[in-house]
């Protein structure tokens, strides 16, 4: 599934197989990356949790339809 379907790997097989970056140079960013992934999880888990007050700030709401097969009246509202 993966080597048939992940973005991320068809697009470094494009970009091998037209010659437009060296797998040696692809695996340093994916160590970069990496890295940077590793040193932001480290640093999420040493933050506080929010307050339970915060628990549904900043959500929004909309009485248009934009989930196919949900219907807006059927879902629950928080006033």
């Amino acid at each position: 599934m993966r080597s048939t379907r992940d973005p991320v790997e068809i697009a470094r097989n494009y970009l091998l197989d037209n010659k437009m970056a060296e797998a040696a140079e692809l695996k340093d960013i994916e160590k970069a990356i990496r890295k940077r992934i590793e040193a932001e999880v480290e640093q999420i888990r040493k933050d506080p949790f929010p307050p339970m007050s915060e628990l549904y700030a900043d959500i929004g709401v909309t009485k248009e339809h934009y989930v196919r097969g949900v219907e807006y009246n059927l879902t629950k509202h928080i006033d």
